[in-house]
Order: structure tokens, then C-alpha cells, then sequence
């Protein structure tokens, strides 16, 4: 891979133009060093023609042969620059000159429906909004189809695979008659933080207005100052901790008898379950009481749609300490990861927009590298080879390799997993000892391809002493780790990066005896 040559100035451009009105256009400027690329703009130009026959009825290509790119408007008039990208002919061939098709359908795709920015950034950790959201319109036309219709879901799927940002892209692009309200419920601790975290969520909105208490709206908290906005949560806080199912019962059916139809997206609901009965000592009552009121309310707001969010685990657990969830009127909807398809478009976009130039063949070795497409770890990936590919202009396949092995799993990235570190402390909240046996299970699974349950279990009832919390356990490192079950019965850890870490960072450190 190499950084692309923007100094080129002579070129062949491709401009997609609407019947309709010329000054609806996009163009791609397709950069030329010599005669030599004369072949390759030929088959690049003839695959977008022949992409661009899914966009016909909305724009006609036209091609130009242009001296100098700082001139376009002497050749075309009407072209909107700021829909014009420039490409180096190799960016849409594979090695055996054919043309990529994925990349060059989803930048078509992408620039068709109006969209000035197109290219996905690295953002590591953070959550995908605007552009940065990515490949998961499918879900979200299927969630909201199920929504419409009334049902209440439960969305689970592992950590980091992009559930809070889906949550979010619905709360901010939501139909008309819809207004949706999106609610972390990370740090929550207690039925008061329940309702206190929601009502914060609703109050963030002017459109909630006729829903919040009659002294609060006249406030109008979601245009106050954050000084003032805490104040007045602190008054509030006051009310709930008095009496949170009245406060909470109070609000829900305000929400219910609104004029617009109540979307409610309630993130990390396993965090808050979780927390209350390991972290804080509640007495199992308080847990069931909260989960049993909040099923009643649900019960009785049917104005009200509800999506929470969680780990595949949260049944599981609730299940391993005797509570009833009160989930039976939630669907389930599971979140999976990114198709190989997907995946490598992902890679291209990304890449383009950072102006690196990528063959077909060094994507399918990053994602050999990578293994599972986990979307955090592969933006992680991706930010390394990119810095690195800035700084030296290029990068051999070999240094591919060598950044990966000992860079990003050196101590220059340590701080993209302390979260790994952090997941492992909290284990021992589910059971004395659990800790160890969740390092035991995990450093057999990343030394070895596949291993029987059976073996797992033997290897957990010797470090932790029993058997207990066994099935717990194995159903969190399913969402912690990425310890999945394969057809044959086999448990594996399917993230390959996680396995070179682990195998890096713990086995090659602390051996087991």
C-alpha cells in the first residue's frame, strides 16, 4: 500500500449527471502519471460505466480527458467540485486487472444519494455517527419495521460490535410521527438511577416538552446552561429518590399519552442489572422488584415503543442468580458483525479517504491478520498501518506483518486494551476465584483451536474449586471475548487479535503450570 500521488494534475474525468438538472452532478478524477496508464483508465472507466447502469435513471456518465485538473471548469461549467474525488486507476484493479466492484459500487452508491462527505473516518473506541455509520442499514430498516408494528426488542450482541451506535443512528434519524429518546444506563447502579438517567435522556429534547413534569418544562432544561441543567437535576434527583416508582410510573404514562408516537432506546441495560447485584451488595429483591415494575409499565404504555440493549448474557445471568428477568414480551434481535463483503468495503472507504492506495490482496491479508471484523479492532488496525503508511509513503506487505505483531500488539497500543484488563477484574464479583478461572478458560482457548466443553468445565471446577457459575462464565466470555460455540460442538476464541494478545500479553508472561 502507498500513499496516493494528489500532485498529479492530468487525468480522465468521470462526471455522473443528472437529465434533470446539470448542476445535480458527482465526478471521480481519475489521476494519470503517463501514456502507460492508458489500459487501466480504459477498464476503469468502462466498469463505471457499467456500475452506473443501476444510477441511469438519475444521472448519465460522461467522460473528459483533462490537462490540468485546476482548469476542470473551462472543460465542464457545471461541475460541482465539491462532489469531485480524485483516484489513481490502481485503486479500482486487482492485481489480475479486473475491476473492484465493491469499492467502486459503494462510492457510486454513496455520492448518488447527494452526500458531499463519503469516507468513513478512524475512530477507534469512539462511537460511528453521521458518515462514520456504517453497512448496518439493513438492521435498522428491519428494526423499525418490527417497531412499527409494535413489538418490543431486545437488541444483544458481544461488545464493541456496534450496538450503541446503531441505537444512536436510530435516535437521530427517526420516521415522521416518531420522536426517540436514546438513554446509557452505563454507571447505573440502583432503581433511583433508573428513572433519573431516563429522565435526563427525555430532557434533552424540546420535543419531550409536554411530556416532563409541569415545574421542570417551564424550565426548559435542554436549552439551559450544563450549570444550570445540573441544578435543576439535583432538584429533581430529590423527588425521585423519595418515591422512584411513583416519580417513574408518573413520567412513563405522560411519555404514553404524548402526541407523537414514544420511541425509547435504552443502552447497556445489562451494565445497570449487573452492577446492582455485584457491585453494590442489593438484595436480590431490589433487582426483581425493579425488572418486575418496569414489565408492568410496559405493560401499560403501549403508545410506547422500547428497545434495550445488552449483552448476549444478560438471560443467562439474571437466570445463574434466581431473577426473573420479565423479558417474555421482548424480542430478541441480535446484532452480528460486519460480512466479508462488508468488510472489505469498509477497508476500502476507509483507506480512500485517507488518500492510501490498497490492493485487493493486502485487504484480504489485513483481514487474515484481524480475524473476526470486530468493528473496534479493526478501525485499531486500520489507525496503526494508516499512521504508519503517512509517515514512511508506503508500506511492503512484509512491514504489514511486522506493525501488526509488534506494534500494535506492543506497548505503544497498551491503552486500546486496558478495557481487557478491566473486563477480567470484574469477574471475581461473580464468584470467589472467578477471575482465575475466566484466565485459566481464556489462555486455553488462546493456545489451542478448538476445545470440548467438557474440558473447559474441568479446567474452571479446578481453579474455582466446583462447577458453580460455570455456564455463567462461559455465556460472558461469549460477549467479553468472543468465545463462540462452532457446529462441531468446539468452543474457540474466535478474535484472532485477541488470541495474538492474549498469547502475548498473559500466557507469555505468566505460564501455567
Amino acid at each position: 500500500m502507498r500513499l496516493r500521488n494528489e500532485r498529479l494534475r492530468t487525468g480522465h474525468l468521470l462526471a455522473f449527471v443528472s437529465p434533470k438538472d446539470e448542476k445535480d452532478n458527482f465526478s471521480l478524477f481519475i489521476l494519470v502519471k503517463d501514456l502507460r496508464q492508458f489500459e487501466s483508465v480504459l477498464k476503469v472507466t468502462e466498469g463505471f460505466r457499467r456500475i452506473a447502469e443501476a444510477f441511469r435513471d438519475k444521472y448519465e456518465c460522461r467522460s473528459y480527458s483533462i490537462a490540468d485538473v485546476g482548469k476542470v471548469r473551462d472543460v465542464v461549467p457545471v461541475i460541482d467540485e465539491g462532489r469531485m474525488l480524485r483516484f489513481e486507476p490502481d485503486e479500482f484493479l486487482s492485481s489480475s486487472g479486473q475491476m473492484k466492484e465493491i469499492m467502486a459500487g459503494a462510492i457510486l452508491e454513496r455520492l448518488s444519494h447527494g452526500d458531499r462527505i463519503i469516507f468513513p473516518l478512524v475512530r477507534t473506541g469512539a462511537m460511528a455517527t453521521g458518515r462514520n455509520f456504517f453497512d448496518r442499514y439493513e438492521e435498522v430498516k428491519r428494526m423499525w419495521g418490527k417497531i412499527e408494528s409494535g413489538e418490543k426488542l431486545l437488541l444483544q450482541a458481544p461488545r464493541r460490535y456496534g450496538k450503541s451506535s446503531l441505537l444512536h443512528h436510530i435516535a437521530t434519524d427517526q420516521p415522521q410521527g416518531w420522536c426517540a429518546c436514546y438513554v446509557d444506563f452505563q454507571g447505573g447502579k440502583s432503581p433511583e438511577d433508573f428513572v433519573y438517567l431516563i429522565l435526563k435522556g427525555v430532557c434533552q429534547q424540546e420535543r419531550f416538552k409536554e411530556c416532563l413534569p409541569a415545574h421542570l418544562s417551564r424550565q426548559e432544561p435542554w436549552s439551559c446552561s450544563e450549570i444550570t441543567k445540573a441544578g435543576l437535576f439535583r432538584e429533581e434527583r430529590a423527588g425521585i429518590r423519595k418515591d422512584w416508582k411513583g416519580y417513574g410510573e408518573k413520567l412513563f404514562l405522560s411519555l404514553n399519552g404524548a402526541s407523537e408516537r414514544i420511541l425509547l432506546l435504552f443502552d447497556e441495560v445489562s451494565f445497570l442489572f449487573e452492577d446492582m447485584i455485584t457491585e453494590i451488595g442489593s438484595e436480590l429483591e431490589e433487582v426483581s422488584g425493579l425488572l418486575s415494575w418496569f414489565a408492568e409499565i410496559r405493560s401499560k404504555t403501549a403508545r410506547i415503543s422500547y428497545v434495550l440493549s445488552g449483552s448476549e448474557h444478560l438471560p443467562v445471568f439474571l437466570d445463574a442468580y434466581g431473577v426473573d428477568g420479565r423479558l417474555q414480551d421482548m424480542t430478541p434481535e441480535h446484532l452480528d458483525l460486519f460480512d466479508g463483503t462488508a468488510a472489505k468495503e469498509f477497508v476500502s472507504l476507509i483507506m480512500a479517504g485517507q488518500g492510501v492506495v490498497i490492493s485487493s490482496d493486502e485487504i484480504d491479508r489485513i483481514l487474515s491478520l484481524l480475524g473476526d471484523p470486530i468493528p473496534y479492532f479493526l478501525q485499531l488496525v486500520l489507525d496503526t498501518l494508516i499512521s504508519d503508511c503517512k509517515r514512511d509513503g508506503s508500506l511492503s506487505g512484509e512491514r504489514v506483518d511486522e506493525i501488526y505483531y509488534h506494534k500494535l500488539l506492543g506497548p505503544e497500543r497498551k491503552r486500546y486494551f486496558e478495557s481487557v484488563h478491566q473486563q477480567v477484574e470484574r469477574y471475581d464479583r461473580y464468584k470467589s476465584g472467578a477471575r482465575k478461572g475466566a484466565e485459566r478458560l481464556l489462555s486455553e482457548l488462546a493456545s489451542r483451536d478448538a476445545i470440548p466443553k467438557g474440558d473447559l468445565e474441568a479446567l474452571w471446577s479446578a481453579e474455582t474449586g466446583s462447577a458453580l457459575g460455570f455456564d455463567m462464565m462461559l455465556a460472558i466470555l461469549r460477549d467479553d471475548f468472543y468465545v463462540r460455540e462452532e457446529s462441531n460442538g468446539l468452543f474457540t476464541m474466535s478474535s484472532k487479535l485477541l488470541r495474538d494478545w492474549w498469547q502475548r500479553h498473559v500466557l507469555a508472561i505468566e505460564p501455567r503450570s
